[in-house]
């Protein structure tokens, strides 16, 4: 075997074993994929809806967010009223995240106190120093479930 034929085995041999630990979700760089950071800033934000820790809710606000609300307490004032599966939810569901130009969307099927589920689409951006804060969110009621209704065959009358 050549030396140069051994020295490109060693290097797919060596491309393969990064690209096998490259994937493992341990090592998921969260400079190269969002979706870490996102999901994070996300779900703490509505643990701490859920243990009525204001402070921390409105730290997970963009910058914009806070200087329109300006309290922790005003902000939180919106959500309780506008954003009812936001402001306590019981659970969530993340689904596709997508990049539109210069901003992320992750949306989340979140199930509301009332147990009503709704799709929410989170604008998330990035401030400098990597962390994920969300600029605005949007919410779309899931269609409800049919509901089944029991299909009653009636047999011809036999003729006797």
């Amino acid at each position: 075997m050549s030396l140069v034929r051994l020295v490109g085995l060693i290097v797919v041999a060596l491309g393969l074993h990064a690209a096998a630990h490259a994937t493992a979700p341990s090592d998921i760089d969260p400079a190269l994929d969002p979706s870490v950071g996102i999901r994070t800033a996300i779900e703490e934000q509505l643990a701490a809806f859920n243990r009525n820790d204001l402070d921390a809710a409105f730290s997970y606000a963009a910058p914009q967010i806070q200087n329109a609300f300006e309290t922790a307490d005003a902000f939180a004032a919106m959500v309780e009223k506008d954003y009812q599966a936001i402001h306590r939810s019981k659970g969530a569901v993340f689904l596709e995240l997508r990049r539109i130009r210069n901003h992320f969307v992750q949306r989340v099927r979140l199930r509301g106190a009332d147990d009503a589920e709704v799709d929410a689409n989170y604008v998330m951006i990035r401030r400098n120093d990597g962390a994920w804060r969300i600029a605005g969110v949007t919410l779309s009621a899931q269609p409800a479930k049919p509901k089944l209704t029991p299909l009653i065959l009636k047999r011809p009358p036999v003729d006797q």
